[in-house]
């Protein structure tokens, strides 16, 4: 079964493609899952699952209007804000997996934010936390909590960018 974690019409294009343009899709990142088995006698079932981001021409998601669908391994999957300086396209991000680089333009920077957070929370979920235990010191071997245990993952700082406004949208 199928199960829409995010969707919503963006404007997508192909990265690193010589004339590539962007196109209004409409975008879901779905899990889905599959039935591997099911034991009668116990009642158990062994499921899998993977992510999608699926582009489709339009709201309808027939297979006729699918456009593009690529599975997301959340481990090796990176994704992040891009400035192309673009009175058009101002708020846009870039989510990479498995050779296919995708760059989104969202409409509001509300409407980017929201998505770069279901995909690094998405990344968050599969890190390994190396950073979470730390020994005191070399005497005690007593390990600790480091406060520092959730590390960002695609945040750049703000003060250093001078990011578009939502008020600045209407000056398309």
């Amino acid at each position: 079964s199928d199960c829409v974690i995010i969707s919503g019409t963006l404007d997508a294009k192909l990265r690193n493609k010589l004339f590539a343009y962007f196109q209004q899709r409409y975008v879901e990142l779905v899990y889905v899952e599959d039935i591997v088995s099911s034991s009668s006698d116990t009642n158990d079932i062994i499921s899998t699952g993977h992510y999608e981001m699926r582009l489709y021409k339009n709201k309808n998601k027939s297979k006729s209007s699918s456009n593009l669908s690529f599975i997301i391994n959340p481990i090796s999957m990176t994704c992040y804000i891009n400035y192309l300086n673009s009175k058009q396209h101002k708020f846009t991000f870039i989510c990479s997996s498995q050779q296919t680089s995708i760059c989104f333009s969202a409409h509001t920077k509300y409407e980017r934010d929201q998505w770069i957070s279901v995909l690094e929370q998405l990344q968050w979920q599969y890190k390994p936390n190396c950073n979470l235990i730390k020994p005191r010191s070399a005497s005690k071997g007593t390990p600790t909590i480091s406060s520092s245990s959730r590390s960002s993952t695609s945040h750049s700082s703000t003060n250093d960018i001078n990011e578009p406004s939502d008020d600045d949208e209407s000056s398309d």
